[in-house]
């Protein structure tokens, strides 16, 4: 019995034990065995890496573009066509920069002081290189500017803007260009911020020559030029070491559609993220359809005619009474309204309603009768009147001066209507060899009477007309005020004189309408520049 006792007691340790034992092992990790050492029919197992997470590369962002027609050039200095702006505002950097908000803030410089009424001095940034690689100092920009000056840049378009105003360039150290003027220049800032300001790489030029400088150019913007194919498009790539805000697009193609209805079609397609100018008749188009939207800017653009007034062209277009009778027939409020449909106003003063001597109280009146009294007055006997005009080359060209035709017609003038390519256009102007009058859409005079000037001047782009008192106010006595109160008002007198010689014919203050991906978010600079690294990636 005892040792039946004994028995069940030492069962009863032993059962402790067990359940003592399973209990630590529930806490304690069983040890690895160890690995199984290779043999001749077991190789060793190679270990699997462990996976790490990689970052997914964005997909590079190819901007398409579409416009009227290919560019004339693509170099900064040379044209202010349409179709070559585009590649001014991307290849180029300008000394100053134009904002979105009309303000100027850095450009090439990051600051300018005058030194005395004909001196002023730009401190350039720091590091900045040519498309090249090579950098940029004080010294290959004061050689640029010294280069138009020459006899190889005098049908340079910023040659002739700037003649008689820049008279010398100089370097001072590495890091300071400074200007000479001709006469004081208060505004000398506020010219280069406008068209044909882009600097350029003289040491390329004189390398490779004007002409080949012309169609690849080496400049310093945010794009680079990669390859122009003519006819076909016009390749850029984003500069890696451009100083600006990027934008989103890492390549951009640019090519010409010329049809305006088969470039609405490409982009509500698909096939463009961006058209350049679209015309009033397309808007709801666009307006309608999810793939896309218009974006409109108001512009310190407006629409103007200027006539031939040399010796070469018919006697009548110096006859004033002539040109107040084509002025007075224009209904430029059925313009605004019936063609852009509401995104132009018609033109009031000499001057657009963004310059600071604007005169809203100089507007042209609509008779037709007194039209007729004056065209009567004039000598006028039936010569031909041509009224020259591109095709999408401006907003609404084609179909404004087509009513304007009309509109004289019914005056009595025999008026009728020429349509040019761009490039043609672009010729004759630089040629100075237009029939009659023709269409124009100037911007940069907005901010100053002094960038009128630049371009109504002798020997500039419009010089067909002369009054010696306002060749007197807009280029001596207003251009050298750095008061800005006299400086308008003597602005003010120099459009009344203006107003009433009707040099030439303004029409309508125009807003930009573009057309844009719903992919991509992006909006005209006032000044009329396209930035391509104003364009931010939206889609999916």
């Amino acid at each position: 019995m005892r040792s039946q006792k004994a028995w069940l007691l030492l069962m009863g340790v032993l059962g402790l034990v067990f359940v003592f034992s399973l209990s630590c092992a529930s806490r304690t990790p069983t040890p690895t065995a160890p690995a199984a050492q290779p043999t001749a029919t077991t190789p060793r197992a190679t270990p699997t890496p462990t996976a790490t997470a990689v970052p997914t590369a964005r997909p590079t962002r190819v901007l398409r573009i579409a416009q009227a027609a290919e560019p004339v050039t693509l170099f900064a200095g040379a044209d202010t066509d349409i179709a070559s702006i585009l590649f001014h505002a991307n290849v180029f950097d300008c000394l100053v920069d134009r904002k979105a908000d009309h303000s100027m803030g850095p450009g090439l410089a990051t600051s300018w002081k005058t030194v005395d009424p004909t001196t002023w001095e730009f401190t350039l940034r720091p590091g900045l290189k040519w498309h090249d690689g090579s950098p940029v100092d004080a010294q290959s920009v004061a050689d640029y500017w010294n280069f138009l000056r020459t006899d190889d840049a005098k049908t340079l378009r910023a040659a002739i803007r700037f003649k008689g105003v820049i008279k010398d360039a100089q370097p001072v150290g590495t890091g300071t260009v400074r200007f000479v003027t001709e006469q004081s220049e208060p505004i000398l800032p506020n010219l280069l911020s406008g068209f044909n300001c882009g600097v350029g790489n003289a040491k390329s030029i004189k390398a490779q020559g004007l002409q080949k400088e012309l169609e690849k150019p080496v400049g310093t913007g945010a794009y680079r030029v990669v390859e122009w194919k003519r006819q076909v498009n016009v390749e850029l790539a984003r500069n890696p070491d451009w100083f600006g805000e990027r934008g989103d697009g890492d390549t951009a193609i640019i090519r010409p559609i010329p049809d305006q209805g088969t470039r609405v079609a490409a982009l509500l397609a698909g096939e463009v993220d961006m058209i350049v100018t679209v015309e009033p008749d397309s808007i709801k188009t666009i307006q309608g359809n999810p793939n896309a939207h218009v974006t409109s800017t108001h512009m310190v653009d407006w629409m103007i005619y200027y006539p031939h007034l040399k010796a070469t062209a018919p006697i009548i277009y110096q006859s004033k009474e002539f040109r107040q009778a084509v002025s007075m027939a224009i209904d430029r409020e059925a313009i605004a309204r019936d063609i852009f449909g509401g995104y132009a106003v018609p033109m009031r003063g000499v001057f657009p309603n963004t310059n600071p001597s604007y005169d809203a109280s100089l507007a042209w009146p609509y008779d037709q009768n007194k039209a007729k009294e004056l065209l009567a007055k004039s000598g006028y006997a039936g010569q031909e009147i041509v009224f020259q005009t591109g095709e999408n080359i401006f907003q609404g060209d084609r179909l404004t001066t087509e009513a304007i035709v009309n509109m004289v017609q019914k005056i009595g003038v025999n008026a009728k209507i020429e349509l040019l390519e761009a490039v043609v256009r672009e010729q004759i102007v630089r040629e100075k060899t237009m029939k009659g009058f023709m269409i124009r859409l100037p911007a940069d005079f907005a901010y100053d009477g002094s960038v009128w000037w630049a371009s109504i001047k002798p020997g500039a782009a419009i010089d067909f007309w002369r009054n010696e008192r306002a060749d007197q106010l807009m280029g001596k006595d207003c251009a050298v005020m750095f008061d800005l109160t006299g400086r308008n008002a003597c602005y003010k007198e120099a459009q009344k004189i203006m107003f009433d010689e009707v040099p030439i014919l303004q029409i309508v203050q125009v807003d930009f309408v573009d057309a844009v991906s719903s992919n991509w978010d992006w909006k005209r600079r006032p000044n009329e520049k396209i930035v391509l690294a104003d364009f931010k990636y939206k889609g999916r």
